[in-house]
């Protein structure tokens, strides 16, 4: 039993021979917990062990039957999919051939041919680009299925499809396409109203904004939300390196964050202040960046000299209303003409706040590439906070633990990950607080729901 408790291994050697912190089967438990299942190994001495778990599985009970083609159609109708996806690939064709199609899977280059004649196609964007409209039976229907961020306008402005269906596939949007080729009826389900077409959004062009930010992933963050601004920021890692590039350059506006090694951002705006002050300079716009809400750490920015503070995660709307409000440069009248809608999700994932990912992808005009690259950084980058985190607590060093604990909290704030930013929150609290204990079970949580938010993450990047 106690090989699955946090940092125990049943062979203490295990650690000096092997490595390995004697987290895994925590984690792995945690997962399975959280699923409603359970993790159980079967061990024999000197032969070997079987760890193996079990899911309740979802209950189709109650579920309406799917609607079939009328026997008028006969045996002959096809249904063609070309997907990406091996599993939604599967999924689909097993509710089609519900429905009564014969369904028939082909690669890319197969697809013109084997779609002629046929009643429905149902395709990836990337699989119908490049490609005139497919010869589908003069009822069918050619369907595109459209990934998290993915706009196939060029598609739908040359009418190569008759309507978009949005990842993941649900039965609800495949039973109205199949009712309507069953009633003789154009498909209407279309998804048109992108947040990209929906947005209007300011635009700052000129303005000399610099960003000072110790995560990678929080500076590529405000990076994609200024350049949808119109605004192309200079990035700094540290304060020491904000303090210079300020005196170097007139800048309308810096966003700062507070906790960055060597010079954090609050003594980097005071020794800003301080120089102004004896130079006779300009005073430069400074603005917190911050994942603190509430306590003395959300109240820093008042009494460091700067300017106000914007929250982590921002929202595109309130980085346009923190760039009308603060930074100098700005004409009357653009600053009246700036305006923003923010689109929003109220679609949250059980670890990830997809609409956090929204606002990424309303910052960058849908350009997935963009959202990659930040998720990608998040992986890594949390993997070497999470490293951080667990050798802090081994040799219980407070001040490394806080440190780690808050670059992983702004982090994820950034990218929706809201459960591990909290649980990163409390441990950062408890390293600050004087006689802190830190569980390991806290940090088995915080590594399993890390674990969790980049497998949601991965299927976001899709």
């Amino acid at each position: 039993a106690s090989i699955f408790e946090a940092f125990a291994q049943a062979d203490q050697t295990t650690t000096r021979q092997f490595g390995g912190t004697g987290l895994g089967l925590t984690i792995a438990r945690r997962l399975v917990a959280a699923m409603g299942g359970e993790l159980k190994v079967e061990s024999t001495a000197g032969v070997g062990a079987r760890f193996f778990f079990s899911l309740p599985a979802a209950s189709t009970t109650g579920l309406a039957a799917w609607p079939r083609l009328p026997a008028e159609f006969g045996s002959t109708e096809r249904a063609i999919l070309c997907l990406d996806g091996e599993q939604t690939a599967a999924v689909a064709a097993a509710c089609l051939e519900a429905a009564g199609f014969l369904v028939e899977r082909v690669a890319r280059e197969a697809l013109p041919e084997r779609a002629t004649g046929a009643t429905m196609v149902l395709a990836s964007a990337a699989a119908l680009g490049g490609l005139p409209r497919l010869a589908v039976k003069e009822n069918g229907a050619i369907l595109v299925l459209t990934l998290p961020g993915e706009d196939p306008a060029e598609l739908r402005n040359a009418g190569i499809f008759d309507a978009s269906l949005s990842w993941p596939l649900l039965r609800t949007d495949l039973c109205d396409i199949v009712e309507a080729l069953r009633d003789g009826r154009s498909p209407t389900l279309m998804q048109n109203d992108t947040p990209a077409a929906r947005m209007t959004v300011a635009i700052f062009t000129g303005l000399k904004v610099l960003v000072a930010d110790d995560s990678e992933v929080n500076r590529e963050v405000a990076q994609a939300a200024l350049q949808r601004l119109g605004i192309t920021p200079d990035l700094v890692h540290d304060g020491r390196e904000a303090i210079e590039a300020v005196f170097a350059r007139r800048y309308d506006l810096v966003l700062m964050d507070g906790s960055m090694p060597d010079i954090d951002g609050f003594e980097a705006t005071r020794l800003i202040r301080t120089r102004e002050q004896a130079e006779g300079a300009v005073r430069t716009p400074v603005v917190a960046l911050t994942a603190h809400v509430v306590g003395m750490a959300a109240e820093a920015w008042r009494t460091a000299g700067m300017d106000g503070v914007l929250h982590k995660p921002f929202t595109l709307a309130q980085m346009t209303e923190c760039i009308r409000t603060h930074a100098s440069g700005l004409t009357q009248a653009s600053a009246a003409d700036a305006s923003v809608e923010a689109v929003k999700s109220s679609d949250v994932a059980p670890v990830l706040d997809i609409s956090v990912l929204d606002e990424l992808r309303q910052m960058t005009l849908g350009s997935p590439e963009v959202v990659r690259k930040i998720i990608r950084l998040y992986c890594t980058q949390s993997d070497v906070q999470i490293r951080e985190i667990v050798e802090a607590v081994r040799l219980d060093n407070l001040d490394r633990l806080g440190s780690a604990a808050h670059a992983l909290k702004s982090m994820s704030f950034n990218v929706g990950a809201r459960r591990v930013a909290d649980i990163a929150g409390e441990l950062e609290r408890l390293a600050r607080a004087e006689g802190g204990v830190v569980g390991p079970d806290t940090v088995a949580e915080l590594e399993a729901q890390v674990i969790a938010v980049k497998a949601a993450l991965e299927l976001q990047a899709a």
